[in-house]
């Protein structure tokens, strides 16, 4: 029995409970910047904890200098506080204490990523597209992407700020649609750029025949013509798909851009051998009369044509209009250079030291440029019509349409080409033509500039290519083609480019190789620049259009 009782105490002793340990707890579960507490946020943004570390990424536009944090931790008590501001410039520490009074502490480091998600350069290489002979470049505005180019697909590369872009550089994609292309910034933002492809569709020219043609511009092929009661020497404009276009029996022809029938036609009491200009519904339109006080300078309805004003200056106007602002500019045979109100037609001013006029005018930064006879390139002030400076070549013949591009200032005189410093009408370079044309000179006519070459026609029958940087040759026809009275006009788009004949024969050519891609013979001498309409509905006119300058 004495057994017994320490056998009973020794249960009652183990049966006792042994005390449990608080667990040690000093960690953060969730740090995070919510858009409720941060104003210059738009959504919350949580922070990756790894190790001691939390790391959290913003966008670069969200200023780190006074964040408010929303912390979710284990532990007493932390340091600083969950929902107080900090300085997020350099990295912040925070300490977590535990219930024995033992820490640990976080780093928080918040990394400022760029939002920068722009396309800088979008082209198709030579050396990725062996169906092409000179690289393309596209032209970038705002979020779309323009290039012109026959391509039905082709290898892209491009250049961007993101840190990456869908369709990557280097992908071959179909140019038959519009494409997107999504470019991702580091902080995750995007911008979608959309690429359009602007293919040639029409084309429209005057002929002697008296005809108004209108081809397919990717293969010659006729699609209609309208005939009027004389020459037609000036180029189209084209508005609202309607075409407008002079003749020498005085009339200015409106004609439907798909079928060509005729919309309506305005039948002044002289020639019209100039383009006219269309802009904003009115068509305005000048006419020549050699020896008679009839030429006028006049503003139509673009529907109707019914005239809204019409000025008599008495003079030959020689010169297609060019409208800027608020004038008219107009060039003449005894006038010089003049202005008239867009308005109302009144005289804004008239300059007689330029000589004769055969050149339209180039408005640029306030300046008209212009040239005139005895190869002379006139620059004036806009607004006035004060002389500012002016340049002479030392050529016969007369200048004409001037091409500004660039900072460059391109003009024909005569037997020469020459690129001009644009603030010092200093020659960058000059390049003369052959000279075995008409009366053994090769005068030049309005140079184009297109993909990095000044194209221009001589009266010989040749067309040029010049290097745009240096002036040198890359090529021009082997052989003339037909010479004449009068140098043909070239017009270029999607890196072709096209230009008539004395002998009716319209010509397509690469622009690159000047390799000729197809041809279209009219009736007539063919002198007028052609106008080439776009898939896009974008216009391309010659350097004698006053929509070229």
């Amino acid at each position: 029995m004495r057994f017994l009782i320490p056998l009973f105490i020794l249960l009652a002793v183990s049966c006792k409970k042994k005390p449990t340990s608080q667990p040690i707890l000093k960690a953060i579960t969730f740090f995070s910047f919510k858009a409720s507490d941060n104003p210059s946020l738009t959504s919350d943004v949580n922070g990756l904890i790894e190790g001691d570390t939390i790391k959290i990424n913003l966008s670069s536009t969200v200023s780190l200098n006074s964040l408010v944090p929303t912390i979710s931790f284990q532990g007493v008590s932390i340091s600083p506080t969950s929902g107080v501001a900090q300085n997020f410039n350099n990295p912040v520490h925070y300490t977590v204490t535990a219930n024995n009074g033992s820490t640990r502490t976080y780093v928080v480091n918040v990394r400022s990523l760029s939002v920068s998600k722009e396309i800088t350069s979008f082209v198709f290489r030579v050396a990725d597209n062996p169906g092409i002979v000179s690289d393309i470049q596209a032209t970038i505005s705002n979020d779309t992407i323009f290039v012109n180019t026959m391509l039905a697909n082709g290898i892209m590369t491009v250049q961007h700020t993101g840190v990456n872009i869908s369709p990557a550089s280097g992908t071959q994609i179909s140019l038959n649609n519009p494409t997107s292309f999504i470019v991702t910034a580091a902080d995750g933002s995007t911008r979608t750029y959309t690429l359009i492809v602007r293919r040639n569709v029409y084309m429209f020219f005057g002929s002697a025949d008296t005809y108004i043609y209108c081809l397919d511009a990717t293969t010659g092929r006729l699609r209609w013509k309208y005939k009027t009661g004389g020459n037609v020497s000036g180029s189209a404009a084209i508005y609202d798909g309607k075409v407008y276009m002079g003749s020498n029996d005085a009339s200015t022809y409106c004609l439907n851009m798909n079928t060509g029938a005729l919309v309506w036609q305005k039948t002044f009491n002289s020639n019209i051998n100039t383009s006219p200009y269309v802009e904003n519904g009115v068509v305005y339109v000048s006419t020549s009369a050699y020896g008679f006080p009839a030429a006028t300078i006049s503003a139509l309805n673009a529907n109707t044509g019914t005239v809204i004003w019409q000025a008599v200056q008495g003079i030959f106007n020689n010169t297609s209009p060019t409208v800027s602002g608020n004038l008219v500019y107009v060039g003449g045979l005894q006038s010089g250079a003049y202005a008239v109100n867009k308005s109302n037609g009144a005289l804004a001013w008239k300059q007689t030291n330029t000589g004769i006029v055969h050149a339209g005018a180039a408005v640029h930064n306030g300046l008209l440029y212009t040239g005139s006879e005895g190869a002379k390139l006139m620059v004036l002030d806009a607004t006035t019509g004060a002389v500012v400076k002016s340049y002479q070549s030392g050529q016969i013949g007369s200048s004409n349409e001037v091409t500004i591009d660039n900072n460059t200032a391109y003009v024909s005189a005569g037997t020469q080409l020459i690129a001009l410093d644009i603030s010092t009408l200093t020659p960058k370079w000059v390049y003369n033509s052959v000279s075995n044309g008409l009366n053994g000179l090769g005068f030049f006519s309005a140079p184009l500039v297109h993909d990095g070459f000044v194209l221009s026609g001589t009266n010989e029958g040749r067309i040029y290519a010049i290097n745009t940087s240096d002036g040198t040759l890359k090529w021009t026809t082997n052989s003339p083609i037909v010479s004449g009275l009068g140098a043909a006009n070239v017009t270029a788009a999607s890196q072709l480019a096209y230009a008539g004949s004395a002998n009716g024969t319209m010509y397509c050519y690469e622009v690159a190789s000047g390799q000729v891609k197809w041809t279209f013979t009219a009736g007539g001498a063919v002198y007028s620049g052609p106008v080439i309409t776009l898939a896009d509905n974008s216009v391309s006119y010659p350097s004698a259009s006053g929509h070229r300058n």
